[in-house]
């Protein structure tokens, strides 16, 4: 899965060659994501990843796309989400007792948010599913709490505004949610959620 390094004078190379480049990186970024169940190997594999195309990014901008970026940004949540899961997913067999498997499903929970549309958030679900079979009853309490967990995540990839500030996640006294400017009143530019955003909310 290792990237070729680049060639001496990688800067000055064809636009073409560089946004190959940048493809491969991306791609590899891509299948470590989706290849890696095991938590400490997943959160060493992403920081030199990471780098790389930070690298290519000032000199290449146009080769990243906008779901690109957010990836990208995601990235150090993601490490420290796969490192807190080791630490707890040894723990697991030996939780005992409604309070502390309930503690233990909200912290797996807000790292399955976390984790989300990589190999390890199946491996989160799986612990998380263990510890629900012994405490029934938490479930319910868990899920309010994952809702406040989803809209955080989502805040973490929301793109930019049209006026090219940060769009922010707003709660009509109707209900529901929907994407608006974080400058308003100034900018009164909203967005509503896609219907993967919603579905990802609801859970």
């Amino acid at each position: 899965m290792g990237i070729k390094p680049s060639p001496p004078g990688g800067c000055s190379d064809s636009p073409l060659r560089m946004s190959d480049e940048v493809r491969q990186s991306l791609d590899a970024l891509d299948a470590c994501l989706q290849e890696h169940r095991d938590a400490l190997v997943l959160a060493e594999a992403l920081p030199p990843l990471l780098a790389q195309l930070r690298a290519l990014y000032p000199v290449h901008r146009t080769a990243f796309s906008a779901a690109d970026i957010r990836l990208l940004k995601r990235i150090p949540a993601i490490v420290e989400a796969a490192e807190d899961f080791s630490d707890l997913a040894g723990d697991v067999p030996g939780v005992r007792g409604d309070g502390e498997i309930l503690s233990y499903l909200e912290a797996l929970q807000e790292l399955r948010v976390l984790l989300q549309g990589t190999a390890l958030e199946l491996r989160v679900r799986r612990e998380i599913r263990v510890l629900q079979q012994r405490a029934p009853g938490a479930a319910a309490r868990v899920k309010a709490a994952t809702r406040v967990h989803r809209l955080r995540a989502l805040e973490l990839q929301a793109w930019p505004c049209r006026c090219g500030e940060v769009m922010t996640l707003r709660q009509p006294k109707s209900g529901g949610q929907y994407w608006g400017c974080s400058t308003y009143p100034r900018c009164e530019y909203t967005h509503q959620l896609t219907d993967k955003q919603k579905a990802f909310l609801d859970g």
